[in-house]
Parts: C-alpha cells; structure tokens; sequence
C-alpha cells in the first residue's frame, strides 16, 4: 500500500535554478520537470494570495513562466513519475488544459484530458495507492469529473479503501460497511438492481490482487 508523495518545490530563489531546471526535464529528466512544475505552482499559489514568499522566493518569474507549469507537470507525469501523474490527474481540466485562441479550452482536449487523468489514477490505484484509490471513489460521484457519473466504479474503490483502512489498524472494531461515508454515499446514489455482492466481491478481488 502507497500513498502520494509530493515533489518539492526547489530551494532558494526559482530563478536561480529555472534555467538548469528546463535544461534538465528537456533532456529527459523527470523529477526535474516534476520540481519545475511544483515550483511555478507555489509561485502561482504565493501570487494569488498576496504572500510574501512570493517576493522572496520568486523574483524575476513572469506570469508566463506560471502558466506554463500545466507543461512540466505532463512531461513528468508522461514519463512515469508517480507523484506527477497524481498531480496531473487532480489538477483539473482549469489548469491543464490550455485555452484555444478563442479563448476556451477546446472540447476535445478537454475529453483527452480526463481519459488520461483517469488512466493515470486507475494505474496508481492497481499499485494499491491509497490516494488514487480514494480519488477515483471520489470522482465516481462527480459527473463532471474523470469518470463521468460512475457510482458503481465508486461503490467499488470505496470498498477497497475501507478494506485497506481496516486492514491498516488491526486493532480497530470492524465497522458495518455503510457507516464508512463515502461507501455510504456511493451505495445512496448506485441505480435500481446493482448488485451489492458482486460489487464487494469485485472489491475484494481488486484488493487481493493489487494490495497484498
């Protein structure tokens, strides 16, 4: 069982280590493209809510420089950065998708967005990530999200993950499954004749396959 591990924004001034930073994840790192995408991100962040950090930490990054840390975060979750394609897949279609030159994302980007967000999150969830799994129970609720309305996919990791909650405090009193709440919010909204039992089997299945 994993959980998410965030990539650390580089020490320091950004501007000191930008240009090593694009030289590095141009030639192919990952991390470097990752630590790149995580810095921009806090000085956007810094920026927006009028932080000081922002003054000390990211003098002489422009607001293009921001914007375009959508692009590192995609070059490091392409090449297998797990932390990365948790990020890319919870960082909405707002921030990674870039708006067309009519100025809205254009409707296609946006689908290819969400089917590869969902690849990402249904990858890490088969390598028991803890947090992927919680996602994808989550979004399942969520029409507008990477899953479209999907209760029964969200039944289903909501399952496993309070397997896995069980299964990580041994000394816990086991619970009946509808007091876990988002198991109870995913069963409230499955349709008419969904199989309970098939669903928890498959829960169960997913569990022992993945998160041995």
């Amino acid at each position: 069982m994993t959980r998410y591990c965030a990539t650390e924004a580089p020490a320091g001034p950004l501007k000191d280590n930008l240009a090593r930073l694009e030289g590095e994840a141009n030639d192919g790192d990952d991390l470097a493209a990752a630590s790149l995408s995580a810095g921009l991100g806090a000085c956007a962040a810094w920026k927006q809510r009028s932080d000081p950090l922002f003054e000390q930490r990211c003098a002489g990054i422009s607001d293009e420089d921001m914007a375009g840390r959508g692009k590192w975060l995609t070059m490091a979750a392409a090449r297998g950065n797990r932390g990365a394609q948790y990020n890319y897949a919870m960082a909405g279609a707002n921030t990674m998708v870039p708006a067309s030159a009519k100025g809205q994302p254009d409707p296609e980007d946006v689908k290819n967005y969400h089917q590869l967000a969902a690849g990402y999150l249904q990858d890490l969830a088969e390598q028991c990530n803890v947090d992927a799994i919680t996602a994808i129970a989550t979004m399942g609720l969520d029409a507008d999200g990477h899953f479209g309305s999907a209760p029964e996919l969200a039944y289903k990791y909501a399952a496993v993950k309070a397997q896995l909650d069980k299964k990580a405090d041994s000394n816990k009193k086991a619970k009946s499954e509808p007091s876990d709440p988002l198991m109870a919010k995913a069963q409230a909204k499955l349709p008419a004749g969904a199989n309970l039992a098939t669903l928890k089997k498959n829960a169960a299945e997913f569990a022992q396959d993945h998160c041995k």
